[in-house]
């Protein structure tokens, strides 16, 4: 993914910035964002913030190395969603080289 780290960090700032214009106020809704990295045998799930609070992206948070678990990850970001987004709407984006 090396090669496509800035194309990852600008495609997931523009969705965030997308988000933050749809739920920017007076909107009475909320969004809530998690980032969930992974490569090699590393899968790092963050913590769900407010759109509004989130800060851009670097190429910092996006590692690159060995493979790619898409299996695992995804199966932890459903079981995210399931655990923790049982009263709402909730929708799970995945962007991988």
């Amino acid at each position: 993914m090396a090669p496509n780290v800035h194309t990852m960090v600008t495609g997931t700032n523009e969705f965030i910035q997308d988000l933050q214009a749809r739920y920017a106020e007076p909107c009475e809704y909320s969004a809530h964002f998690m980032l969930i990295t992974f490569a090699g045998d590393n899968i790092t799930v963050g913590t769900w913030r407010n759109v509004k609070e989130l800060t851009l992206y670097t190429a910092q948070n996006f590692s690159c190395h060995g493979t790619t678990p898409l299996w695992d990850a995804c199966n932890i970001g459903l079981n995210k969603i399931a655990s923790d987004c049982a009263d709402c709407t909730a929708v799970m984006y995945v962007f991988t080289d």
